[in-house]
Protein backbone atom coordinates (compact mmCIF):
# COMPACT_ATOMS: atom_id res chain seq x y z
CA UNK A 1 0.00 0.00 0.00
CA UNK A 2 2.80 2.43 0.82
CA UNK A 3 4.14 2.32 -2.75
CA UNK A 4 0.74 2.84 -4.38
CA UNK A 5 0.72 6.63 -3.92
CA UNK A 6 4.19 7.34 -5.38
CA UNK A 7 3.66 4.84 -8.21
CA UNK A 8 0.33 6.40 -9.13
CA UNK A 9 1.87 9.88 -9.00
CA UNK A 10 4.76 8.81 -11.20
CA UNK A 11 2.38 7.24 -13.69
CA UNK A 12 0.27 10.40 -13.84
CA UNK A 13 3.38 12.52 -14.38
CA UNK A 14 4.56 10.29 -17.21
CA UNK A 15 1.16 10.26 -18.87
CA UNK A 16 0.89 14.01 -18.50
CA UNK A 17 4.29 14.57 -20.09
CA UNK A 18 3.39 12.22 -22.96
CA UNK A 19 0.24 14.23 -23.59
CA UNK A 20 2.20 17.50 -23.54
CA UNK A 21 4.68 16.13 -26.08
CA UNK A 22 1.89 14.94 -28.39
CA UNK A 23 0.14 18.29 -28.09
CA UNK A 24 3.33 20.16 -28.95
CA UNK A 25 3.99 17.90 -31.94
CA UNK A 26 0.47 18.61 -33.17
CA UNK A 27 0.95 22.34 -32.51
CA UNK A 28 4.19 22.39 -34.51
CA UNK A 29 2.45 20.92 -37.54
CA UNK A 30 -0.85 22.80 -37.24
CA UNK A 31 -1.27 25.75 -39.67
CA UNK A 32 -4.17 27.09 -37.63
CA UNK A 33 -2.07 27.12 -34.42
CA UNK A 34 0.61 29.14 -36.15
CA UNK A 35 -2.02 31.46 -37.66
CA UNK A 36 -3.56 32.28 -34.28
CA UNK A 37 -0.20 32.66 -32.53
CA UNK A 38 1.09 35.08 -35.17
CA UNK A 39 -1.91 37.28 -34.53
CA UNK A 40 -1.52 36.99 -30.76
CA UNK A 41 2.12 38.06 -31.06
CA UNK A 42 1.19 40.99 -33.32
CA UNK A 43 -1.49 42.04 -30.81
CA UNK A 44 1.06 41.81 -27.97
CA UNK A 45 3.51 44.07 -29.84
CA UNK A 46 0.80 46.62 -30.63
CA UNK A 47 -0.49 46.56 -27.03
CA UNK A 48 2.98 47.01 -25.53
CA UNK A 49 3.73 49.96 -27.79
CA UNK A 50 0.32 51.57 -27.27
CA UNK A 51 0.37 51.25 -23.48
CA UNK A 52 4.03 51.66 -22.62
CA UNK A 53 4.80 54.51 -24.99
CA UNK A 54 3.26 56.79 -22.33
CA UNK A 55 5.63 55.43 -19.67
CA UNK A 56 8.96 57.23 -19.33
CA UNK A 57 10.82 54.57 -17.36
CA UNK A 58 14.61 54.47 -17.52
CA UNK A 59 14.42 56.03 -20.96
CA UNK A 60 13.64 59.37 -19.31
CA UNK A 61 17.05 59.13 -17.65
CA UNK A 62 18.71 58.43 -21.00
CA UNK A 63 17.09 61.55 -22.45
CA UNK A 64 18.09 63.75 -19.51
CA UNK A 65 21.69 62.60 -19.79
CA UNK A 66 21.71 63.27 -23.53
CA UNK A 67 20.22 66.72 -23.02
CA UNK A 68 22.85 67.54 -20.38
CA UNK A 69 25.66 66.57 -22.77
CA UNK A 70 24.12 68.69 -25.56
CA UNK A 71 24.01 71.71 -23.24
CA UNK A 72 27.59 71.21 -22.14
CA UNK A 73 26.51 70.34 -18.59
CA UNK A 74 27.85 67.66 -16.27
CA UNK A 75 25.94 64.49 -17.27
CA UNK A 76 26.17 63.11 -13.72
CA UNK A 77 25.68 66.06 -11.41
CA UNK A 78 23.23 67.93 -13.68
CA UNK A 79 21.17 64.81 -14.31
CA UNK A 80 20.75 64.14 -10.60
CA UNK A 81 20.97 60.59 -9.28
CA UNK A 82 19.58 59.04 -12.48
CA UNK A 83 22.88 58.57 -14.29
CA UNK A 84 24.66 55.43 -13.13
CA UNK A 85 25.93 54.58 -16.62
CA UNK A 86 29.54 54.83 -17.85
CA UNK A 87 30.67 57.97 -19.74
CA UNK A 88 30.58 56.15 -23.09
CA UNK A 89 26.86 55.50 -22.70
CA UNK A 90 26.34 59.14 -21.76
CA UNK A 91 27.53 60.10 -25.25
CA UNK A 92 25.29 57.47 -26.84
CA UNK A 93 22.34 59.20 -25.18
CA UNK A 94 22.90 62.31 -27.33
CA UNK A 95 21.21 60.89 -30.48
CA UNK A 96 18.26 59.82 -28.32
CA UNK A 97 17.91 63.35 -26.95
CA UNK A 98 18.00 64.75 -30.49
CA UNK A 99 15.27 62.34 -31.57
CA UNK A 100 13.17 63.46 -28.60
CA UNK A 101 13.36 67.16 -29.48
CA UNK A 102 10.19 67.08 -31.66
CA UNK A 103 8.48 64.72 -29.20
CA UNK A 104 9.59 62.19 -26.61
CA UNK A 105 6.97 59.86 -28.08
CA UNK A 106 8.92 59.71 -31.33
CA UNK A 107 12.09 58.69 -29.49
CA UNK A 108 10.27 56.09 -27.38
CA UNK A 109 8.53 54.63 -30.43
CA UNK A 110 11.89 54.18 -32.18
CA UNK A 111 13.32 52.75 -28.96
CA UNK A 112 10.55 50.14 -28.78
CA UNK A 113 11.15 49.26 -32.42
CA UNK A 114 14.86 48.83 -31.71
CA UNK A 115 14.15 46.62 -28.70
CA UNK A 116 11.73 44.40 -30.61
CA UNK A 117 14.35 44.12 -33.35
CA UNK A 118 16.89 43.10 -30.69
CA UNK A 119 14.44 40.49 -29.35
CA UNK A 120 14.02 39.08 -32.86
CA UNK A 121 17.81 39.03 -33.22
CA UNK A 122 18.10 37.10 -29.96
CA UNK A 123 15.48 34.62 -31.15
CA UNK A 124 17.30 34.25 -34.48
CA UNK A 125 20.59 33.53 -32.73
CA UNK A 126 18.95 30.94 -30.46
CA UNK A 127 17.21 29.27 -33.43
CA UNK A 128 20.53 29.08 -35.27
CA UNK A 129 22.64 27.95 -32.33
CA UNK A 130 20.26 25.43 -30.77
CA UNK A 131 18.40 24.11 -33.82
CA UNK A 132 20.61 25.07 -36.77
CA UNK A 133 17.87 27.04 -38.52
CA UNK A 134 17.11 30.66 -39.15
CA UNK A 135 14.11 32.19 -37.41
CA UNK A 136 11.09 32.87 -39.59
CA UNK A 137 7.71 34.51 -39.20
CA UNK A 138 5.81 31.87 -41.14
CA UNK A 139 6.20 28.06 -41.30
CA UNK A 140 7.98 26.57 -44.28
CA UNK A 141 10.83 29.07 -44.38
CA UNK A 142 12.97 28.16 -41.39
CA UNK A 143 11.99 27.66 -37.75
CA UNK A 144 8.88 29.76 -37.12
CA UNK A 145 8.68 32.02 -34.10
CA UNK A 146 5.36 30.35 -33.32
CA UNK A 147 6.88 26.85 -33.06
CA UNK A 148 7.03 25.34 -29.55
CA UNK A 149 10.85 25.29 -29.59
CA UNK A 150 11.05 29.07 -29.74
CA UNK A 151 7.69 30.19 -28.40
CA UNK A 152 7.73 28.14 -25.18
CA UNK A 153 11.15 29.45 -23.97
CA UNK A 154 9.91 32.97 -24.79
CA UNK A 155 6.71 32.33 -22.87
CA UNK A 156 8.41 31.02 -19.71
CA UNK A 157 10.82 34.00 -19.85
CA UNK A 158 8.02 36.46 -20.58
CA UNK A 159 7.94 38.20 -17.20
CA UNK A 160 11.59 39.17 -17.48
CA UNK A 161 11.46 40.03 -21.18
CA UNK A 162 8.35 42.19 -20.80
CA UNK A 163 9.91 44.04 -17.88
CA UNK A 164 12.32 45.64 -20.37
CA UNK A 165 9.36 47.16 -22.21
CA UNK A 166 7.56 48.03 -18.99
CA UNK A 167 10.54 50.06 -17.77
CA UNK A 168 11.84 51.11 -21.21
CA UNK A 169 15.35 49.72 -20.66
CA UNK A 170 18.35 48.74 -22.80
CA UNK A 171 19.01 45.19 -21.62
CA UNK A 172 17.62 43.35 -24.65
CA UNK A 173 19.97 45.29 -26.93
CA UNK A 174 22.96 44.40 -24.74
CA UNK A 175 21.85 40.75 -24.56
CA UNK A 176 21.69 40.60 -28.36
CA UNK A 177 25.15 42.17 -28.75
CA UNK A 178 26.78 39.75 -26.30
CA UNK A 179 25.04 36.68 -27.72
CA UNK A 180 26.04 37.70 -31.25
CA UNK A 181 29.62 38.13 -30.04
CA UNK A 182 29.63 34.69 -28.45
CA UNK A 183 28.24 33.15 -31.62
CA UNK A 184 30.94 34.87 -33.69
CA UNK A 185 33.68 33.69 -31.34
CA UNK A 186 32.35 30.12 -31.42
CA UNK A 187 32.48 30.24 -35.22
CA UNK A 188 36.16 31.19 -35.20
CA UNK A 189 35.65 34.96 -35.52
CA UNK A 190 37.36 35.86 -32.27
CA UNK A 191 38.13 39.46 -33.20
CA UNK A 192 34.54 40.24 -34.18
CA UNK A 193 33.13 38.33 -31.21
CA UNK A 194 35.34 40.04 -28.67
CA UNK A 195 34.54 43.46 -30.13
CA UNK A 196 30.77 42.91 -29.92
CA UNK A 197 30.98 41.81 -26.29
CA UNK A 198 33.18 44.81 -25.51
CA UNK A 199 30.69 47.25 -27.03
CA UNK A 200 28.03 45.94 -24.65
CA UNK A 201 30.47 46.10 -21.71
CA UNK A 202 31.36 49.72 -22.47
CA UNK A 203 27.65 50.60 -22.26
CA UNK A 204 26.99 48.60 -19.07
CA UNK A 205 29.80 46.86 -17.20
CA UNK A 206 28.05 43.55 -16.51
CA UNK A 207 29.23 41.83 -19.76
CA UNK A 208 32.83 42.22 -18.55
CA UNK A 209 32.43 38.76 -17.02
CA UNK A 210 32.66 37.36 -20.55
CA UNK A 211 36.16 38.80 -20.91
CA UNK A 212 37.07 36.58 -17.95
CA UNK A 213 35.33 33.70 -19.75
CA UNK A 214 37.46 34.28 -22.87
CA UNK A 215 40.56 34.17 -20.68
CA UNK A 216 39.41 30.96 -19.01
CA UNK A 217 38.76 29.26 -22.35
CA UNK A 218 41.99 30.71 -23.80
CA UNK A 219 40.24 32.45 -26.68
CA UNK A 220 43.19 34.78 -27.14
CA UNK A 221 41.93 36.71 -30.15
CA UNK A 222 38.68 37.43 -28.38
CA UNK A 223 40.61 38.44 -25.24
CA UNK A 224 42.77 40.95 -27.12
CA UNK A 225 39.91 42.26 -29.24
CA UNK A 226 37.53 42.70 -26.32
CA UNK A 227 40.19 44.30 -24.14
CA UNK A 228 41.33 46.79 -26.77
CA UNK A 229 37.79 47.64 -27.85
CA UNK A 230 36.55 48.09 -24.28
CA UNK A 231 39.44 50.36 -23.30
CA UNK A 232 39.15 52.33 -26.53
CA UNK A 233 35.41 52.90 -26.21
CA UNK A 234 35.65 53.67 -22.49
CA UNK A 235 38.29 56.35 -23.13
CA UNK A 236 36.69 57.72 -26.30
CA UNK A 237 34.55 60.35 -24.47
CA UNK A 238 37.83 62.14 -23.64
CA UNK A 239 38.04 63.11 -27.32
CA UNK A 240 34.78 65.01 -26.85
CA UNK A 241 35.21 66.40 -23.34
CA UNK A 242 38.97 66.56 -22.92
CA UNK A 243 40.95 64.60 -20.37
CA UNK A 244 40.27 66.84 -17.38
CA UNK A 245 36.49 66.81 -17.72
CA UNK A 246 36.50 63.14 -18.66
CA UNK A 247 38.25 62.05 -15.46
CA UNK A 248 36.05 64.39 -13.43
CA UNK A 249 32.98 62.69 -14.92
CA UNK A 250 34.48 59.26 -14.25
CA UNK A 251 34.87 60.25 -10.60
CA UNK A 252 31.26 61.48 -10.51
CA UNK A 253 30.07 58.23 -12.11
CA UNK A 254 31.93 56.14 -9.55
CA UNK A 255 30.41 58.24 -6.79
CA UNK A 256 26.91 57.59 -8.15
CA UNK A 257 27.54 53.85 -8.41
CA UNK A 258 29.07 53.62 -4.92
CA UNK A 259 25.87 55.12 -3.49
CA UNK A 260 24.17 51.84 -4.43
CA UNK A 261 20.60 51.03 -5.41
CA UNK A 262 19.21 49.94 -2.06
CA UNK A 263 17.83 46.50 -1.19
CA UNK A 264 14.10 47.05 -1.62
CA UNK A 265 11.82 44.37 -3.00
CA UNK A 266 12.44 45.28 -6.66
CA UNK A 267 16.14 44.47 -6.29
CA UNK A 268 16.31 40.71 -6.78
CA UNK A 269 20.07 40.27 -6.54
CA UNK A 270 21.52 37.66 -4.20
CA UNK A 271 23.18 40.54 -2.33
CA UNK A 272 19.87 42.30 -1.74
CA UNK A 273 18.12 39.08 -0.69
CA UNK A 274 20.70 38.28 1.98
CA UNK A 275 20.82 41.93 3.10
CA UNK A 276 17.08 41.91 3.71
CA UNK A 277 17.30 38.62 5.61
CA UNK A 278 20.51 39.02 7.59
CA UNK A 279 21.30 42.73 7.49
CA UNK A 280 17.82 44.03 8.28
CA UNK A 281 16.44 40.89 9.92
CA UNK A 282 13.34 40.84 7.74
CA UNK A 283 11.34 37.63 8.00
CA UNK A 284 10.47 36.15 4.59
CA UNK A 285 6.79 36.30 3.62
CA UNK A 286 5.85 38.07 6.86
CA UNK A 287 7.53 41.32 5.80
CA UNK A 288 5.39 43.43 3.44
CA UNK A 289 6.93 44.76 0.25
CA UNK A 290 8.87 48.00 0.59
CA UNK A 291 11.06 50.23 -1.55
CA UNK A 292 14.03 52.48 -0.76
CA UNK A 293 15.61 50.24 1.86
CA UNK A 294 19.27 51.22 2.29
CA UNK A 295 22.03 48.66 2.47
CA UNK A 296 22.73 47.51 6.03
CA UNK A 297 26.50 47.15 5.42
CA UNK A 298 26.37 43.99 7.53
CA UNK A 299 29.52 41.84 7.35
CA UNK A 300 27.35 38.74 7.25
CA UNK A 301 25.96 39.65 3.84
CA UNK A 302 29.16 39.10 1.79
CA UNK A 303 29.76 35.90 3.78
CA UNK A 304 26.31 34.61 2.84
CA UNK A 305 26.74 35.67 -0.80
CA UNK A 306 30.08 33.86 -0.93
CA UNK A 307 28.55 30.76 0.62
CA UNK A 308 25.82 30.86 -2.04
CA UNK A 309 28.20 31.39 -4.96
CA UNK A 310 30.97 28.99 -3.90
CA UNK A 311 29.13 25.66 -4.39
CA UNK A 312 27.62 26.81 -7.68
CA UNK A 313 30.91 28.11 -9.02
CA UNK A 314 32.87 25.16 -7.66
CA UNK A 315 30.43 22.62 -9.06
CA UNK A 316 30.41 24.33 -12.43
CA UNK A 317 34.22 24.45 -12.58
CA UNK A 318 34.56 20.77 -11.66
CA UNK A 319 32.02 19.73 -14.29
CA UNK A 320 33.20 22.04 -17.07
CA UNK A 321 37.01 22.16 -16.77
CA UNK A 322 37.42 19.29 -19.26
CA UNK A 323 34.45 20.24 -21.41
CA UNK A 324 33.57 23.08 -23.76
CA UNK A 325 34.02 21.32 -27.10
CA UNK A 326 30.41 20.20 -27.54
CA UNK A 327 27.96 22.93 -28.69
CA UNK A 328 25.60 22.17 -25.83
CA UNK A 329 28.40 22.64 -23.32
CA UNK A 330 29.26 26.01 -24.85
CA UNK A 331 25.64 27.17 -24.69
CA UNK A 332 25.46 26.00 -21.08
CA UNK A 333 28.63 27.92 -20.18
CA UNK A 334 27.22 31.08 -21.73
CA UNK A 335 23.92 30.54 -19.91
CA UNK A 336 25.65 30.10 -16.56
CA UNK A 337 27.66 33.30 -17.00
CA UNK A 338 24.68 35.32 -18.19
CA UNK A 339 22.53 34.18 -15.27
CA UNK A 340 25.20 34.30 -12.56
CA UNK A 341 26.27 37.80 -13.64
CA UNK A 342 22.69 39.03 -13.38
CA UNK A 343 21.93 37.36 -10.04
CA UNK A 344 25.18 38.18 -8.24
CA UNK A 345 25.53 41.81 -9.32
CA UNK A 346 24.80 44.50 -6.67
CA UNK A 347 21.49 45.25 -8.35
CA UNK A 348 19.21 42.87 -10.25
CA UNK A 349 16.06 44.37 -11.65
CA UNK A 350 13.73 41.81 -13.20
CA UNK A 351 14.57 43.19 -16.64
CA UNK A 352 18.17 42.03 -16.20
CA UNK A 353 16.97 38.44 -16.00
CA UNK A 354 15.73 38.47 -19.59
CA UNK A 355 18.98 36.58 -20.23
CA UNK A 356 17.13 33.54 -18.81
CA UNK A 357 15.76 33.14 -22.33
CA UNK A 358 18.97 31.39 -23.43
CA UNK A 359 19.08 28.79 -20.60
CA UNK A 360 15.35 28.20 -20.97
CA UNK A 361 15.81 27.49 -24.69
CA UNK A 362 18.74 25.19 -23.92
CA UNK A 363 16.81 23.27 -21.26
CA UNK A 364 13.70 23.02 -23.43
CA UNK A 365 15.73 21.48 -26.26
CA UNK A 366 17.27 19.10 -23.71
CA UNK A 367 13.88 18.16 -22.26
CA UNK A 368 12.48 17.47 -25.72
CA UNK A 369 15.31 15.14 -26.77
CA UNK A 370 16.00 13.18 -23.60
CA UNK A 371 14.16 10.26 -22.05
CA UNK A 372 12.29 10.48 -18.77
CA UNK A 373 14.34 9.48 -15.77
CA UNK A 374 17.72 10.49 -17.22
CA UNK A 375 19.76 13.12 -15.33
CA UNK A 376 19.59 15.57 -18.25
CA UNK A 377 15.81 15.24 -18.42
CA UNK A 378 15.40 15.75 -14.68
CA UNK A 379 17.65 18.81 -14.69
CA UNK A 380 15.70 20.29 -17.60
CA UNK A 381 12.38 19.74 -15.82
CA UNK A 382 13.68 21.39 -12.63
CA UNK A 383 15.12 24.38 -14.49
CA UNK A 384 12.08 24.93 -16.69
CA UNK A 385 9.80 24.41 -13.70
CA UNK A 386 11.54 27.23 -11.83
CA UNK A 387 11.00 29.56 -14.81
CA UNK A 388 7.34 28.59 -15.11
CA UNK A 389 6.81 29.22 -11.40
CA UNK A 390 8.44 32.66 -11.74
CA UNK A 391 5.68 33.71 -14.13
CA UNK A 392 3.08 32.64 -11.57
CA UNK A 393 4.39 35.27 -9.12
CA UNK A 394 2.75 38.06 -11.10
CA UNK A 395 0.66 40.56 -9.10
CA UNK A 396 -2.11 39.98 -11.61
CA UNK A 397 -2.37 36.36 -10.47
CA UNK A 398 -1.51 36.55 -6.78
CA UNK A 399 -2.58 40.06 -5.89
CA UNK A 400 -0.27 43.00 -5.34
CA UNK A 401 0.25 42.44 -1.61
CA UNK A 402 1.21 38.75 -1.76
CA UNK A 403 3.38 39.25 -4.86
CA UNK A 404 5.23 42.07 -3.07
CA UNK A 405 5.81 39.86 -0.01
CA UNK A 406 7.22 37.08 -2.20
CA UNK A 407 9.54 39.54 -3.92
CA UNK A 408 10.57 40.88 -0.52
CA UNK A 409 11.34 37.29 0.50
CA UNK A 410 13.58 36.88 -2.56
CA UNK A 411 11.49 34.11 -4.13
CA UNK A 412 12.35 35.21 -7.71
CA UNK A 413 16.01 35.21 -6.68
CA UNK A 414 15.73 31.70 -5.25
CA UNK A 415 14.03 30.47 -8.43
CA UNK A 416 16.85 32.03 -10.44
CA UNK A 417 19.34 30.13 -8.31
CA UNK A 418 17.40 26.92 -8.96
CA UNK A 419 17.68 27.58 -12.70
CA UNK A 420 21.40 28.19 -12.27
CA UNK A 421 21.82 24.96 -10.30
CA UNK A 422 19.92 23.07 -13.02
CA UNK A 423 22.44 24.33 -15.59
CA UNK A 424 25.34 23.12 -13.44
CA UNK A 425 23.56 19.78 -13.04
CA UNK A 426 22.84 19.26 -16.74
CA UNK A 427 26.27 20.28 -18.05
CA UNK A 428 28.08 16.89 -18.18
CA UNK A 429 25.05 15.23 -19.76
CA UNK A 430 24.75 17.59 -22.73
CA UNK A 431 27.20 15.57 -24.83
CA UNK A 432 24.37 13.12 -25.43
CA UNK A 433 22.00 15.86 -26.61
CA UNK A 434 21.95 17.01 -30.22
CA UNK A 435 22.21 20.67 -31.15
CA UNK A 436 22.31 22.50 -34.45
CA UNK A 437 21.24 20.85 -37.70
CA UNK A 438 21.30 17.34 -36.16
CA UNK A 439 18.19 18.04 -34.08
CA UNK A 440 15.10 16.14 -35.18
CA UNK A 441 11.80 18.00 -34.97
CA UNK A 442 8.32 16.66 -35.75
CA UNK A 443 7.70 16.41 -39.47
CA UNK A 444 11.39 16.76 -40.37
CA UNK A 445 14.35 14.43 -40.54
CA UNK A 446 17.71 15.54 -39.07
CA UNK A 447 19.06 16.26 -42.51
CA UNK A 448 16.23 18.67 -43.27
CA UNK A 449 16.75 20.82 -40.22
CA UNK A 450 18.91 23.79 -40.98
CA UNK A 451 18.05 23.83 -44.68
CA UNK A 452 15.45 26.41 -45.65
CA UNK A 453 12.71 25.20 -47.91
CA UNK A 454 12.30 26.95 -51.26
Amino acid sequence: MSDAGPSRGKCLAENGETLVRRWMSHWAQSPSAHWWLRRAIALYVVAVCAIRIHHEGDFAGYLRVGEAVLRGQDPYRAAGALNTWPPFFSLLCVPLALLAEPSAYVARALWFALNFAALWWIGSLIAELVYGRRLSWQPGHGLPLTSPWIFVPLLVSERYVSSNFDHVQINLILFALVLAGLRAQAQGQGVKGGALVAVAAAIKLMPLTFLVYFLWRRCWRAVVSSGVTFVGLSLSPALFWGWYRYWDYVAAWRERVSAGWGVGRLNQSVWAMWDRWLGHGMIPILTPGAHDIPSSDSLWVPVAVGATLAPLLGGFWLRSRKGGAHPGEQFCEWSVIFLATALFSPVTWKAYLAVALLPNALLFATWWQTSRGTPAHRAAVVGLGSSVFTNLLSPGLLGRSLAARLEMAGVPTLLGLVLLAALVWVYPHLKRVKFGSDVTLPGQSPGEVGRDEP
